[in-house]
């Protein structure tokens, strides 16, 4: 099981979320419904606290899913737009600081500074899900088991997380994603360039693709394509 879901025990919900599938929105969203402020905290360090330690417990969790029938629901996103952002902003943005960012977390030297994306594609999907550093393994790790009440789209995340709102009866409804990639006019193709070629150009993540390249992602990214019915153009 993946050990990234967050628990409300007053309002009985579990929502699961994946590293470059809105996660911050939704952390700040959670931690809004048990009364805290998320613009007066680091949403990524206090849920690694131990006040949020039964976040971490895979039977506690499981139990309450499927014993005492909490409302569960996963936020994902297209898989293709994913690994996009996870290289626009790791590789492109602040590259400069991840020389060394643990693509395989077998290998903390493995400098992938000159990766186009070509490279990080062709090397993620040869990589099992397991020795992947979170924002690249499958949204679907470690989940097979779980059953959800609803899927939540990050390309849809306003109006599907009212839904899920109005489903728990909770009035904090800010869903502000803070953590967004800019993108461009930029128009070329984007696949066989390095970090240092893009300057201030961001392209929209079609354009970090053709066809093979499409292909190796969907292939890699099957369970999530499968469980969420994805389609490149979504």
């Amino acid at each position: 099981m993946s050990l990234r879901p967050l628990v409300n025990d007053e309002k009985r919900f579990v929502v699961f979320w994946n590293a470059k599938a809105g996660c911050t929105a939704v952390k700040r969203w959670y931690l809004s419904t048990v009364g805290i402020d998320p613009d007066q905290v680091n949403v990524h360090k206090i849920l690694e606290t131990a006040d949020f330690k039964n976040n971490k417990n895979y039977y506690s969790v499981l139990h309450k899913i499927e014993n005492e029938k909490y409302f569960s629901f996963i936020v994902c996103r297209n898989p293709w737009k994913r690994i996009v952002s996870y290289y626009k902003n790791k590789k492109v943005l602040v590259g400069h600081k991840n020389k060394t960012w643990p693509i395989d977390v077998r290998d903390k030297n493995l400098n992938s500074e000159n990766f186009s994306f070509k490279d990080l594609v062709r090397y993620v999907y040869k990589t099992p899900d397991h020795f992947l550093e979170e924002h690249l393994q499958s949204q679907m790790y470690g989940l097979d088991n779980i059953k959800f009440n609803k899927v939540v789209r990050l390309e849809n995340f306003k109006n599907e997380m009212n839904e899920v709102c109005d489903i728990l009866d909770i009035d904090k409804r800010d869903f502000r994603n803070t953590n967004k990639s800019p993108i461009t006019s930029f128009n070329g193709h984007a696949y066989d360039m390095t970090p240092k070629d893009f300057g201030e150009d961001l392209p929209s993540y079609e354009f970090f693709y053709n066809d093979i390249l499409k292909k190796i992602v969907e292939k890699k990214f099957q369970r999530d394509v499968n469980n969420f019915n994805y389609r490149f153009e979504d």
